[in-house]
């Protein structure tokens, strides 16, 4: 940067990009965000074996058993498989209608996925779009701005001090502007750490008052409880010295 006017394109320049660069990088992130989560899938309710067999064996045993005090054990065994056979039957009719059930839900459930699948590749492009500027603006900057520009102060908020502080005349390069920087900085820390004492020692001083007043009021109270305490001494030898002469008179 050669000369004033240069200095001062330069850093409007650097804002722009910084600012660019924040923003894509802020709505890329936002953009990424819209992604949804797919849809689980419901489970069927298949006819497992063991449970069946186990339900099977249950209603058997029961009606078994409920039949054996009014009928012979010829008639209670078939009955018993009967039932264990038609229990079976039931238990597949029930499990396969709610497989039913499951199957339409999941076949919404898989429209939806592939509709989440669609709107996710829309969103993956649009973000890597987005992307594919940041690069651009990051290369524009390193090709313009880094080449004299220093490092360490690469955010918007050096950048837009250093153009005011040449705008205003307070630095006329870079590097004046920088230093005119790093005092600010150093006088505001320096300030923040005084305002932090202030507000410790206001702190300090109140609790001392506050420790002040107590004592006083615990004095106070002292003094009488033990005037309160003369008085009864007093008052009990005044009434000792009465008994006492009146018993002597």
């Amino acid at each position: 940067m050669g000369t004033r006017e240069e200095l001062i394109n330069g850093l409007r320049e650097a804002i722009r990009l910084m600012n660019k660069v924040t923003e894509l990088q802020n709505t890329s992130i936002a953009v990424n965000n819209q992604q949804v989560n797919f849809k689980s899938k419901k489970e069927f309710g298949v006819a497992k074996g063991k449970k069946i067999i186990i339900a099977q064996i249950v209603v058997g045993v029961i009606v078994a058993f409920a039949l054996n005090n009014t009928f012979t054990d010829i008639v209670c065994i078939p009955a018993g498989i009967i039932a264990a056979l038609l229990s079976r039957i039931i238990f597949k009719k029930i499990i396969d209608k709610s497989n039913e059930n499951v199957e339409k839900v999941n076949e919404n459930i898989e429209f939806e996925n592939k509709s989440i699948q669609s709107h996710n590749e829309l969103v993956r492009k649009q973000v890597q779009e987005i992307n594919n500027q940041l690069r651009l603006v990051q290369q524009e900057y390193r090709e313009k701005i880094l080449p004299w520009y220093p490092h360490n102060y690469c955010n918007v908020y050096a950048a837009e001090f250093f153009l005011n502080a040449v705008l205003n005349y307070r630095a006329d390069t870079i590097k004046e502007a920088v230093n005119l920087y790093e005092t600010t900085q150093h006088q505001q820390r320096v300030e923040e750490n005084q305002k932090i004492m202030h507000k410790k020692q206001d702190l300090a001083n109140m609790l001392a008052f506050g420790n002040l007043i107590t004592n006083m009021q615990t004095n106070q109270k002292l003094d009488q409880a033990n005037s309160t305490l003369g008085d009864i001494k007093s008052n009990t030898a005044s009434r000792s010295h009465t008994v006492h002469h009146y018993f002597h008179k």
